[in-house]
Parts: structure tokens; sequence; C-alpha cells
């Protein structure tokens, strides 16, 4: 059995090694060199990104490297796919890293469709602190349907489409024919619900996998105009793709995530007010019932 890790690469030179130094720890722990390979695909990097992966390509003979001109994260993550050969694929951050356990995956493979694990979000410049779990399993359990596991996560207020945050058989992304949106940001929420939503058995480990790392000016940290619209626009295209496979009351919690989260994003947005003011002003003309399904969830958790 081989594990696939895809790395999409932009301008990645400042945090590249750190991710590749911590996989090549856990490859040498756990003696998987003939087991794991790891796709890195620079993404028309402005940097020395290129120079950095190819020189660390000659001692980690099992780091394949590539280079394209700028196509963005999704057709990179595509690319990634195509020249990967793993029956289990994992999509990795250029900014980000994983944790010494990492590899204790291949125990809980066997069998399963995807493994989930649990994953911090954490401070640079604060000596890795972690400021909130962004999923987090208080025990090792299985779910035997993709449903089953998107209902409990959006119950717990845990759910992401991030695709760092499972591990994948091949097979299923076969099945599914999943593809990533080509958006600029949050391409990846059809994708996960596609993988997710064709997955008969999934193991969720309790132990934190990963750790996404949070740096100054990075796209999750800097929330523009555009991003807010990107959010909104992966909302609408996967609540069509749920509306008639998931259960009413999951589409309600999808609905109700969806919203906070793009009511979060205006009020954090870097704008002035009447940028804001435009922007909600676009939601509801082009989603009369935005704003009354969202004071409808606010009026059930009163309820509640």
């Amino acid at each position: 059995m081989k594990l696939s890790i895809i790395i999409p690469c932009f301008n990645s030179s400042q945090n590249i090694n750190s991710l590749l130094d911590s996989i090549d720890s856990n490859v040498c722990n756990y003696n998987l060199h003939s087991d794991v390979e790891v796709i890195a695909i620079d993404d028309g990097s402005f940097d020395d990104t290129f120079s950095i992966l190819r020189e660390k390509s000659k001692s980690l003979k099992y780091l394949k490297v590539f280079s394209f001109d700028n196509a963005g994260a999704a057709i990179t993550r595509e690319r990634g796919i195509d020249l990967s050969c793993g029956q289990y694929i994992f999509f990795c951050d250029s900014d980000d890293i994983i944790t010494s356990d990492f590899f204790s995956f291949f125990k809980y493979a066997y069998g399963n469709d995807i493994i989930y694990f649990s994953s911090d979000i954490v401070d640079k410049d604060h000596n890795d602190k972690v400021i909130y779990k962004k999923v987090s399993f208080d025990t090792d359990q299985y779910f035997y349907s993709g449903h089953s596991l998107l209902h409990f996560l959006l119950a717990k207020g845990q759910w992401t489409a991030a695709v760092w945050t499972y591990i994948f058989k091949r097979e299923i992304l076969t099945s599914s024919q999943a593809k990533f949106t080509n958006r600029k940001a949050h391409e990846d929420h059809l994708f996960t619900l596609s993988i997710l939503l064709n997955s008969k058995k999934i193991f969720c480990v309790k132990d934190v996998f990963y750790k996404q790392i949070i740096t100054p000016g990075s796209l999750t940290s800097r929330i523009s105009f555009d991003y807010v619209l990107e959010r909104y626009s992966a909302f609408k295209e996967a609540r069509l793709f749920i509306n008639n496979q998931v259960p009413r009351e999951t589409k309600f919690l999808y609905d109700k995530w969806s919203y906070y989260s793009i009511f979060r994003l205006v009020k954090s947005i870097d704008s002035c007010i009447f940028r804001k003011i435009y922007l909600l002003a676009y939601f509801f003309i082009s989603d009369p019932g935005f704003f009354f399904r969202f004071f409808i969830y606010k009026l059930s958790e009163r309820k509640d």
C-alpha cells in the first residue's frame, strides 16, 4: 500500500523546508521510504521555491518535484492526482506541518475509504501555540456513511471542507468523480463533499496528525472582498450538490454553518463599512432568502 502526499507550492520558500523535514522525520521513524511518495508542484512561484524543492529531492528519494506556470491551487491539486500513484491520497498545504503521529495512518488504512483525524490551528509567531482545534475527535470511532460524519461534524460545529483534514482512497476519487472548482479560494468545498458522500467506511482518529500554521499575510489571515465572494460562491455550489443527497436536518445544519461563516467573514473583512454594506446588498439581491434564512437559524438557537 502506498500513500501519495500532494503539495501545491506557491512562493513557499520560507516554509517548505519545515514541512518536508516533518515528513522526512516521520518517514525515517516509520521506515516507510518505499511506501510514501511526495508530489511537490511549484505553481509558478517567483521566489526560489523550485530551487529549494529540487535541492531537497537529491536527498529525499521519495520526493518528486514538478514545475508549471501559475494556475492556482485547484488545477495544481488536479495535476498532483494525475502525477501520483498511491492507493491513498493526502493533500498538504506547503506552509503547514504534519505531526510525529501522522504515519500511524497506515495501521488504520486497510478497509477504510477515508481516515479523518484531529487537527490544530497554531500561531507561528508564538511558538506554535494552539489557537483552536480545527477538528477534534474525543475517541477513535467509525462512521459507516459519509452523511453520518457530515451531520456529526456540523452538529459539533467542526465541519470543514479543508482537504488536509483527511486521507482518502483513490478508488473513492474515481467513483465519486470529485473535482476541485477552479476559483482562487474555497476551491475544495465540492471536492470534499463528493469524496465524503461517496464513502461507506470512515475511521476517525482522536490523535492530532496535522497543524495548520497561521502566518501574517497568509490567505486565511487576510480577508478580502473577493475572498468573501468566493466563499459565497462555494456555498451556492455545494448546497446545490447536497440538496438531494442528505436529509433535511443535515441540510439545515449545513446552511446554518455556511451563513454563519459568511457573516463572520463579512464582519472581519479588511475594508471600509461601505464595502461591507455593498457586499451584504449583493447577497440580498442575488439570494433574497439569504437574510430570512439566517434569522430563522438565529431564532432556532433561541428555542434550543
